[in-house]
Formats: C-alpha cells, structure tokens, sequence
C-alpha cells in the first residue's frame, strides 16, 4: 500500500483539487469537492494513508501559481498519472504539444501512429488526471477549432488565452 496525499488550490478558474503519491503528482480535479470525494473513495481502499500538504504538492501549488501569472512554461513536476497502456501514450504524446501550441485530435493520432479512429484519442484526452499539467486543452477538433473539455469550454478558452493561443 502507498500513502495518498491530498490539497486544494485556489486558481483563477476556480478551485483545483491535487493528489499526489510518493511516485508523484496523479490527479488534478476542476471544480467539485464532492467529485474529487467520489474519486478519492474509489482509491482510497488502495492506500495506506490520507494527508495534506505533502512537499510534492506545495511544489505543484507553486509551479500552477507561476503558470497562472505567465511566467511557467512547462512543469517539472514528477507525475503518476494512471490509466491504461493506450491513456498513458496519448498522455505521454499530449505532455510533448509545447506551451501555446495547439494540435488537433487527428494530428495527436498521427503522431503516435494511429491513423484513423481518432475518437478514442479524444476519450483519452477526456480520461486525462491531469489537466493543464498534461496539457490537453491544446488538443483540439479538426480545423483547429474548440472542442470538448473536462473543465468545461470557458476553462479550455482561458487556458489558451492564457498562453496566447489564436484560433480562427
């Protein structure tokens, strides 16, 4: 059994729920105590322990807040995402899209070697744990034009706005 550590942030798209394990950094929930609730019970039956503010999550707060203020580009904090073999590639593909650059679903395929079916690239990027950090909201629909979002449409919008992304 692992420890599970657990934190909110306070973020201008409103408050950010973190967990993080000795390996690092696994979920990042937009919005809902009670969301991040239902997934900490799901998970909590698997760790040892629940705490606050582990050292790796103070790290993290500090990293969203440069990130917020524009002055953080790429995070360096370690990650344990989980999720299938299939999640973790296109995680792994999306985490490369650099800071305010932008790909659409079917070119984040390609750059794995899928060359069609990019809807479930899309429900990977849906099942992302970590939002901003593992960037997906700089995976877009075809045409480069806005599409789905966990956090929801607005956060995605001021996410690229943020890093100064124009679309058409």
């Amino acid at each position: 059994m692992e420890n599970l550590y657990v934190s909110s942030f306070a973020s201008p798209l409103g408050k950010l729920y973190l967990a993080a394990t000795p390996k690092g950094v696994c979920r990042i929930e937009f919005g809902s105590r009670a969301h991040f609730k239902q997934w900490l019970k799901k998970h909590v039956d698997a760790v040892d322990a629940i705490e606050r503010d582990y050292v790796l999550l103070k790290k993290m707060k500090a990293q969203l807040r440069r990130y917020f203020k524009g002055r953080l580009v790429q995070f360096d904090v370690p990650l344990d995402p989980r999720g299938t073999p299939y999640q973790q590639k296109i995680w792994t593909a999306i985490a490369q899209i650099a800071y305010g650059q932008v790909k659409s679903y079917a070119e984040l395929g390609r750059s794995i070697g899928q060359t069609q079916g990019f809807q479930a690239v899309g429900q990977a990027c849906g099942a992302n744990p970590l939002p901003i950090v593992v960037p997906c909201h700089r995976v877009l629909a075809e045409g480069h034009r806005m599409g789905g979002y966990g956090g929801g449409i607005d956060k995605k919008s001021k996410l690229l706005q943020l890093e100064k992304v124009v679309l058409l």
